[in-house]
């Protein structure tokens, strides 16, 4: 009876537990992913190297962009339209850098967008509108596919960004805040979440989301409210 008992926890563990050690190619490292669905997906990470494939990792196609220190974010809204985000120059001096792929990835366009801090997350609601942050802790929202962005908030932000869907937007804040908007990002307001550092959020829905950070991880199903 012990042995089966050993053995039952060992198959639930594996199950549960189950990961594929995956060659990405590249000695780079990644510092964010985004699949587009089950199959094809991108990775992008220091020196401006940016991988890809369309197999469910079994084999990555690995690129390096120019001029570029490292990239942060990438983001997909079809197979085909991505735009990824980073830096260039030399620390502590970077600088933003925005590409832009209409082709899923195989060529990549820098953006004249110009920023004096580097560029931290990315996301689109659709093939027009999106929001993009900056280490310097501004928001910015973008109504034509990434070609010009408006500022709409500058504060205190971390890393983190997620968009629901037109209206609601979650970023996080520094240390134990996130910020909220339910109007697009005219206006954001502030929700404390204890005394922590958080470094990511994602919403499943208006209501159901989670954060994680230092102290593990929240879970609200109220939209934040609790």
């Amino acid at each position: 009876m012990k042995t089966l008992f050993i053995l039952v926890l060992i198959l639930i563990n594996t199950n549960i537990f189950s990961q594929t050690l995956q060659n990405s190619g590249t000695n780079a490292i990644l510092e964010a992913v985004f699949f587009i669905d089950q199959t094809t997906g991108w990775a992008v990470g220091s020196g401006g190297t940016i991988i890809s494939t369309t197999n469910a990792g079994e084999n990555w196609y690995s690129q390096k962009i120019e001029d570029v220190h490292g990239l942060s974010d990438v983001f997909f809204i079809t197979k085909n339209l991505g735009w990824a985000v980073g830096r260039k120059g030399n620390y502590p001096n970077f600088t933003g850098v925005l590409l832009k792929t209409e082709n899923g990835g195989e060529t990549w366009e820098k953006s004249n967008y110009s920023s004096s801090s580097s560029l931290v997350n990315i996301q689109f609601i659709n093939e027009s509108i999106g929001w993009m942050t900056e280490s310097s802790g501004n928001i910015l929202k973008s109504y034509d596919s990434g070609a010009t962005w408006q500022f709409q908030y500058s504060g205190n932000i971390d890393q983190g960004l997620c968009v629901i869907n037109e209206q609601v937007i979650w970023v996080n804040g520094r240390g134990a805040n996130m910020l909220k908007s339910t109007n697009g990002g005219e206006d954001w307001d502030n929700i404390a979440i204890n005394n922590s550092h958080w470094w990511d959020i994602f919403f499943i829905d208006e209501n159901l989301g989670w954060v994680a950070g230092d102290d593990g991880i929240k879970k609200t199903t109220d939209s934040g409210k609790n």
